[in-house]
């Protein structure tokens, strides 16, 4: 006699479906909390195991989708046994009212804590960011945001250069263009290199017909995340004469405050506000 094979169990796969997909999540959302941001990820091609940021970033999406169907699949085969068991908690609960009440408070503890970005609970979040921070110091700033999908016909409308003599730049440094059109990130994937050393190489010395244009384009890119007490610090300028120069052009600031949200707040372009800052 052959044996009958054994039916399958739709809540047992259920049951490991979700658990796997749990543990993947899980895993993801750790790698993302230490990734860089995402201009620094694609400028130093950033990946680990094999996955951009972009990567895990998807990774991460679509298995909380998967999560979230079979949650639902499960909640659906197990309806009856689910609402049993809330009942019988609930009335559990009603004898257990102190721990009712302080799991209520622990619970609105954190919830509050995170939603007005109180100590030591945001303290999770500030060191995200100083993570994110780190990997902006590993290389230099982009010139412009994502830069890496700058052509050399781009970069040399940019710097006043001819595309020759970009070309010529790399190929001093045995860097093979694949094609016309190219991206830094094209060159950088077919030299086996990063975005920012190709960048490198191309030297960030503008050349006379450039006008100065190519700075005022990049001026104030990679200052917009701090803040003015350290851009004055930077220039050498006194922080008092700082505030002073905004006070004369009706910007209130403090010396902590981010060169970003200020120049946002007035209509300004970072690189506008450090020129004011420099009495331009």
């Amino acid at each position: 006699m052959t044996k009958q094979s054994k039916k399958f169990h739709t809540r047992g796969f259920t049951s490991f479906m979700t658990t796997w997909t749990f543990l993947i999540l899980a895993f993801s959302g750790v790698i993302l909390y230490f990734t860089p941001k995402g201009r620094v990820a694609n400028w130093m091609s950033w990946t680990i195991l094999g996955l951009t940021k972009e990567g895990w970033a998807g990774l991460h999406t679509i298995i909380a989708l998967l999560f979230l169907s079979l949650i639902i699949l499960h909640i659906y085969f197990n309806w009856a046994v689910l609402m049993n068991y809330f009942r019988s908690k609930i009335r559990k609960s009603l004898n257990l009212k102190k721990e009712l009440i302080i799991s209520l408070v622990v619970t609105g503890v954190f919830f509050f804590g995170a939603v007005f970005e109180l100590s030591p609970f945001w303290n999770i979040v500030n060191l995200n960011e100083q993570i994110k921070n780190y990997w902006e110091l590993k290389v230099s700033t982009s010139p412009i945001p994502h830069a890496e999908d700058l052509t050399l016909q781009d970069l040399a409308e940019l710097r006043g250069e001819s595309v020759k003599l970009l070309s010529e730049k790399l190929k001093e440094h045995n860097i093979n263009v694949p094609y016309t059109n190219a991206t830094l990130a094209d060159i950088a994937d077919e030299n086996q290199s990063k975005p920012y050393i190709i960048y490198a190489f191309l030297d960030t010395q503008k050349s006379k017909e450039s006008g100065g244009n190519f700075d005022r384009n990049i001026k104030g890119v990679g200052y917009g995340r701090m803040n003015i007490e350290e851009i004055c610090n930077i220039k050498g300028i006194d922080i008092k004469e700082c505030l002073y120069r905004l006070e004369k052009n009706n910007i209130t600031a403090d010396a902590k405050d981010n060169i970003r949200s200020v120049a946002t707040k007035h209509n300004l372009m970072p690189s506008e506000l450090i020129d004011l800052l420099e009495g331009k």
